[in-house]
Formats: C-alpha cells, sequence, structure tokens
C-alpha cells in the first residue's frame, strides 16, 4: 500500500511540473513530449511519466501525434466551441445567481474581482488570472456543482487559448471595461442585457483568440 502511495505522489507530482510547465509556455502548443527526456529531467521513471501524459491528455492539454504526444494546439473551431461553451456555463450561473434571495450581495462578492482600469503593466499571464478568477467567482456563486466542475475541466484549455496569443487585443478583452457592464446589468436585475453581454463577451474573445484561417 505504501509503495502505491508513493508511486502516485510521484505521478501527481509529475503531473503538476508538466501541467505547470504547458501552461507557462515552456513547452509551446505542437511540443513533442518525449518520455526518456522527460524522465531524465523529473529523474523519474518512464511509467510514471506515461501515468502523467494520459492525465494530461484527459485534461485536454495533450494529444496524440506521430511519434507519441505533443503539446496540444487548438484548432480554430476548437476555441469558438470552447467559449460557445463558457458563455453558455457562465450565462446559466449569471441567471442562477439572479434567482437566489440573496443576488445582489452574491453579485457585489463577484464585482471585488473585478480587473482593475489599467492593466497595461501587469504581465500577461497575471491578467490572465485576474480575468479568469471573475469568471470563476461567477461560476461559483451559482452554487450549481455540476456547472462547476464542468467550468474548472475546461480552465487548462482556456489558458492555452489565450496564452497562445499575447497581444494588446488579448490583453484588452481582460480589461474592466469588458467585464463590468456585466455586472451593472445584474445589479440592475436585467437578466436578457447580463446574458446578451455574456454571450457577446465570448464571441468577441474567440474571434480574437482563433488562429488565422480561411473563412469560407
Amino acid at each position: 500500500m505504501l509503495e502505491n502511495l508513493q508511486k502516485r505522489t510521484l505521478r501527481e507530482e509529475a503531473l503538476e511540473s508538466l501541467r505547470n510547465a504547458i501552461l507557462r509556455g515552456d513547452f509551446p502548443p505542437g511540443t513533442h513530449l518525449g518520455e526518456v527526456s522527460l524522465s531524465e529531467q523529473l529523474n523519474i521513471s518512464r511509467g510514471t511519466i506515461r501515468e502523467a501524459l494520459r492525465a494530461l491528455q484527459q485534461l485536454g492539454l495533450v494529444e496524440t501525434a506521430p511519434r507519441g504526444l505533443r503539446v496540444r494546439s487548438l484548432s480554430p473551431q476548437e476555441v469558438r466551441d470552447l467559449y460557445a461553451t463558457r458563455g453558455a456555463l457562465e450565462s446559466l450561473a449569471m441567471t442562477t445567481i439572479m434567482e437566489k434571495e440573496d443576488s445582489l450581495e452574491r453579485i457585489r462578492e463577484i464585482a471585488e474581482f473585478l480587473p482593475p482600469e489599467d492593466i497595461s503593466d501587469i504581465d500577461f499571464p497575471e491578467c490572465l488570472e485576474i480575468d479568469l478568477e471573475f469568471h470563476q467567482k461567477l461560476a461559483y456563486a451559482s452554487e450549481n456543482q455540476v456547472l462547476i466542475r464542468v467550468w474548472e475541466e475546461l480552465q487548462d484549455q482556456m489558458r492555452v487559448a489565450i496564452l497562445a496569443d499575447e497581444s494588446e487585443s488579448a490583453r484588452g478583452i481582460m480589461s474592466k471595461k469588458h467585464h463590468e457592464p456585466i455586472i451593472e446589468a445584474m445589479l440592475a436585475g436585467d437578466t436578457e442585457s447580463a446574458s446578451n453581454l455574456i454571450a457577446q463577451h465570448m464571441r468577441h474573445a474567440a474571434e480574437l483568440l482563433s488562429p488565422n484561417e480561411k473563412r469560407g
């Protein structure tokens, strides 16, 4: 039992190390992930690395490739699907919150996590975490455990999609002005406007973050 526990702990440590490296951009999309090289770098067995890579595959961060596994690259359609799903989840979260007796208190608590007015001097990865924290609080305030679980499962793919484009436009969609109108509509009790604003925010993000492709 102790050996199994130790093995599981090593796998979790390897998973966390590899996941963080991918999300930091140390392994950009398309990077081949070789078991031998990774086992040498982390000083653990190839079997443990293999288990960690399988877990990363389930998280949507790694995909199969001709020579094994590589860091996943999201296609334009996948980015659009990701944001469409986020929009649906967060719209449901918003509606659920606004139907609660203590909705105003919950909305004000979410508002405390609005991004700053000026994010130009904040590192891009930190901007991303500020942005995701706001949206996470929106999901959590719904107290819908299924919604929260699905939202959390999408987090890392969101990070991959956004970190692939560290442009000023991508930074701009994480600013306060793109989030505050949602809070204002919720405080006003305008469910329809809040839902439309969330959908618009997600469509805008998807358009900016989808890699260039030829449209039909």
